[in-house]
């Protein structure tokens, strides 16, 4: 099988090449061609559907059918994007592998670059946003960072691991008024609203159980996490208050989702969906199109929005909001199949583009 070797991200297609279109390009501009047929992240604001990979994001309008895309060319500060979530005003926060973070309000990006332009050896790639309050808990390799949205500033760090140490946090939630995180050395709580988030002393583990925990979320009376890591088999677990009971096993696990009535646990392969009790309602494992039935479904990441409508980020068709009593519908802007691009070529009759990568031995 081939192996892609250092692709070419296809960026800039035309600089200086006259066209007899109304947007014509002047010297100097920019324009992207990027792929958005496969997604990472999905999020849905002010009545549009939101799309996200590494190199950018796109929406489509409910009200007119229209597609608007936000990257490095024309808003966005960086590329790589690994995490992201929309905020309960309807702005929306990215986050980068190297530690950048933008926040974006109406379609204008505000970079956070202080992690990333910090001198340090440690991994800065975010795994998670929590909202809560008006702070935003982010996920790290080596603990949790607070930012204020409001003030577009980060406002502290904590360090929750033995003796104040670093410690992987994949994701937190907030239930019961405690805050949780799940790591990669098991769950630690803290009260929520402790003066001393900061001291580590004040985080307890509750599990008893010093492994990876790859996901924690709170639903309804329920709090759920599982314990692997994302894309493998993961066992699941309720929190009884006092400890936790292991309840199934999950392959191809990615994470959870939920809205005030369902429950959605997500993987590669099929997305099961829970009543408020916890009791399933239906999986689902294949899209109807409308134009290709029982078509194999390939999630990254899922959310159910407030309608229980079921909106998933698939790795080819875009985004793909699951319909109950009609066709399934995908979206993505116009573009290229795919961002890797081996070699283009320019001619009079147009730029020509092959997909695709080579070997360790340069073969095809």
């Amino acid at each position: 099988m081939a192996i892609r070797s250092k692709p070419i991200i296809f960026i800039l297609l035309i600089l200086l090449i006259q066209t007899n279109t109304s947007g014509q390009m002047k010297v100097g501009q920019w324009r992207d061609y990027f792929s958005y047929s496969s997604c990472n992240f999905a999020g849905f604001t002010d009545n549009k559907i939101i799309g996200v990979n590494p190199l950018g994001l796109f929406y489509y309008s409910l009200n007119d059918n229209s597609y608007r895309r936000l990257n490095k060319t024309n808003t966005l500060h960086d590329i790589d994007i690994c995490a992201f979530s929309t905020l309960s005003n309807g702005d929306l926060i990215i986050g980068y592998k190297n530690g950048n973070i933008d926040i974006v309000k109406n379609d204008e990006a505000v970079a956070l670059p202080d992690l990333k332009n910090k001198n340090m050896v440690e991994s800065k790639e975010f795994s998670h946003f929590y909202e809560y309050e008006g702070k935003i808990f982010s996920s790290l390799p080596f603990g949790i960072m607070v930012i204020n949205p409001e003030k577009l500033e980060i406002s502290d760090t904590y360090y929750i691991g033995p003796e104040g140490s670093e410690l992987k946090i994949n994701q937190i939630t907030v239930f019961n008024d405690t805050i949780f995180a799940a790591t990669e050395n098991g769950i630690y709580k803290a009260y929520v609203n402790s003066p001393a988030l900061g001291a580590y002393s004040t985080w307890k583990e509750t599990t008893g159980i010093y492994e990876n925990f790859s996901c924690i979320i709170s639903f309804g009376k329920y709090l759920i996490a599982s314990k692997g890591s994302r894309n493998t088999t993961n066992d699941i677990y309720i929190y009884n208050g006092y400890s936790w009971i292991k309840k199934t096993s999950v392959s191809y696990f990615l994470g959870f989702t939920a809205n005030n009535d369902n429950f959605g646990i997500i993987t590669n392969k099929s997305i099961q969906i829970l009543d408020k009790e916890l009791s399933p309602i239906k999986t689902i494992s294949k899209y109807n199109f409308q134009n290709d039935q029982d078509v194999s479904i390939s999630a990254n990441s899922a959310f159910l929005d407030e309608y229980s409508d079921l909106i998933v980020a698939d790795n080819n068709y875009g985004i793909v909001k699951v319909n109950e009593n009609s066709n399934d519908e995908f979206y993505y802007p116009g573009g290229p199949i795919s961002n890797y691009v081996f070699d283009i070529a320019a001619s009079n009759a147009g730029l020509y583009v092959t997909a695709g990568g080579i070997s360790t031995s340069w073969n095809n």
